[in-house]
């Protein structure tokens, strides 16, 4: 849930914070006053890409800050995507330069513009009169089924994936140049040179990490070899030392004890020293000294620098480079076989393909089974909208053949929404066939079911009321009442209906401040929020549209009360 958005320096606005309710939050104002610029505000905290343009003139940084309530079964997905601690308070700050730089920051540690919006996908879906496009395009159709399907479809679509990646690497081994048996030949030779220069190497794993911390004691041979000396000598020197001096203590306590038991305690803990000081003693005098440390380091640095060498031709480190070397002898021995290999592949490739096609086939079975409850909810939810004679379907291609299919990573399947609108017309494309108010109605009934599979927390509709008044208008009101029982909505209206439904109402309105024109946002109640909605209902503000207006609140408040009860 969206608690609040401050916005300071965008464009119109100079200095706003907006506190949302958790349920229906209306936004509405003149047009050009600013209501735009909140939610594209909005979306730069989701992870829109930012445009300097943005920034208010004559300021150095425009800077967007939201503040999120999370819900439990988002914590742990939100916190893994931004890489910080899970916690149900989530704090979105993003500053734009005038140059076009940008900061983002959740919960004060920077993060990335692909993080962000992994993260907010779980909290925020943002509905607008552009998004018209997505459902539009027939290629968006199947991502869109697949979203609805969610976990349904997870393990089929990861098996697909797995499969489709097995096939597509032994059909490009299969289907690679071979070339003649002269250009073989000279391949072969190059794999044969990186193979021995590799295995001639004998690389292990963790070998340079430990000539590294060998290359740094052996930098300082000298200092350490003194200092082990004075060690020792301090311990047990020629002319007597810690131990001795120990061991004199301690034959001190055994005459002391033999008098007075109590000091028995304090004896057994001085001998414990003495025999570690001991130890200790005799550990650094058999510490091995390095002969010609010199040319130990010379070697060290001989072999670290093999090392860079090899890496810089075959790998980032140790385990790449032995990768190389395994994928060469495989190509090697393919190569040096190559018939074999043909022969190898073409049946390892049709294994493949059999493996590939059962998985797509049962992913495409599981979607056409999606489908079918996608169609009868958005029937369902179209009906509610007015809609009663619209029929929605799903409509797929032919399952293909094994041997003609158009394999993905996604499966085989081509999908395409079909809509009718009217009773005894025939279900066309949906592009071609519905219009603005009923694309409007569509949109809040796909994304109202959208929502409820994604366990999206905040969804907000910015002016999709496109083509909708009368009777349809508070169809549409009512609904998205229904929605922000269950959800937190954001709607920008010009609707008056839409308005007085709301459970909190924002005015957007702009002005002159010293020159400049100013963006403001006001919480509007009681009778402002009666002239508001009036204006909306008719432009002029009179006595008459305000009675109307009162009335449109009352019955809004009753309804709100009916959702309530159940």
């Amino acid at each position: 849930m969206l608690y609040s958005l401050s916005i300071k320096n965008v464009a119109l606005i100079d200095n706003i914070t907006v506190c949302f309710s958790d349920g229906f939050n209306v936004i509405t104002g003149e047009t050009g006053a600013g209501k735009s610029i909140m939610v594209d505000s909005l979306n730069l905290l989701l992870g829109d890409r930012t445009d300097r343009e943005l920034v208010r003139t004559g300021t150095s940084a425009a800077e967007i800050e939201g503040v999120f309530c999370v819900r439990d079964k988002n914590t742990a997905r939100v916190a893994e995507a931004l890489d910080i601690e899970p916690d149900d308070t989530l704090i979105i700050r993003r500053t734009v330069t005038a140059d076009g730089r940008s900061m983002i920051k959740a919960n004060g540690r920077t993060v990335t513009l692909s993080a962000l919006k992994r993260a907010m996908r779980y909290l925020v879906d943002i509905y607008g009169q552009h998004e018209h496009q997505t459902l539009l395009r027939k290629e968006s159709h199947l991502e869109l089924l697949d979203s609805y399907a969610q976990s349904g479809l997870k393990d089929a679509l990861r098996l697909c994936g797995e499969c489709y990646a097995e096939y597509s690497d032994i059909y490009g081994r299969l289907h690679a140049d071979w070339g003649s048996p002269g250009e073989r030949e000279r391949r072969m030779d190059i794999l044969r040179f990186q193979i021995d220069e590799i295995e001639a190497a004998g690389l292990t794993p963790g070998e340079e990490e430990e000539l590294q911390k060998e290359k740094r004691r052996l930098a300082n041979a000298e200092y350490i070899s003194q200092n082990l000396q004075l060690a020792h000598e301090a311990l047990n020197g020629e002319e007597g030392g810690a131990c001795e001096a120990l061991a004199v203590a301690v034959k001190a306590l055994e005459e002391i004890s033999r008098r007075d038991g109590s000091f028995e305690p304090l004896l057994e803990r001085l001998r414990s020293v003495c025999y570690e000081a001991e130890d200790i003693s005799s550990e650094l005098d058999g510490a091995e000294d390095i002969e010609d440390p010199a040319a130990r380091l010379e070697q060290v640095e001989d072999r670290l620098q093999l090392i860079k060498q090899l890496c810089r031709k075959y790998g980032a480190d140790i385990a790449e480079v032995n990768g190389f070397a395994a994928a060469a002898r495989l190509q090697l021995e393919e190569l040096a076989n190559a018939e074999e290999t043909v022969r190898r592949l073409t049946a390892q490739c049709a294994e493949a393909r059999s493996r590939l096609y059962k998985a797509c086939a049962e992913l495409s079975r599981l979607r056409r089974e999606a489908a079918t409850r996608l169609e009868s909810e958005l029937d369902t939810q179209l009906k509610v909208l007015g809609m009663k004679s619209a029929v929605f379907k799903v409509r797929f291609e032919d399952m293909p053949r094994e041997e003609t299919a158009n394999y993905r990573a996604d499966g085989f399947d081509e999908a395409e929404f079909m809509f009718s609108a009217n009773l005894g017309e025939p279900l066309k494309p949906l592009v071609k066939v519905i219009s603005g108010g009923e694309m409007s109605r569509f949109m809040l009934a796909f994304k109202s079911i959208m929502a409820d599979s994604d366990e999206i927390e905040t969804m907000v509709f910015d002016e999709i009321d496109t083509g909708i008044s009368g009777k349809m208008a508070q169809v549409t009101a009512e609904k998205m009442a229904v929605i922000a029982a269950s959800h937190q909505v954001l709607c920008v209206t010009h609707l008056p209906q839409i308005a007085a439904m709301a459970s909190a109402h924002f005015f957007v309105s702009k002005s002159e401040d010293g020159g400049k024109a100013v963006t403001r946002t006001e919480t509007v109640e009681g009778m402002d929020r009666e002239r508001e909605i009036a204006r909306l209902a008719g432009g002029e503000v009179t006595d008459i549209a305000v009675a109307h207006a009162r009335e449109m609140l009352k019955r809004a408040e009753e309804f709100r009360l009916q959702l309530r009860q159940g």
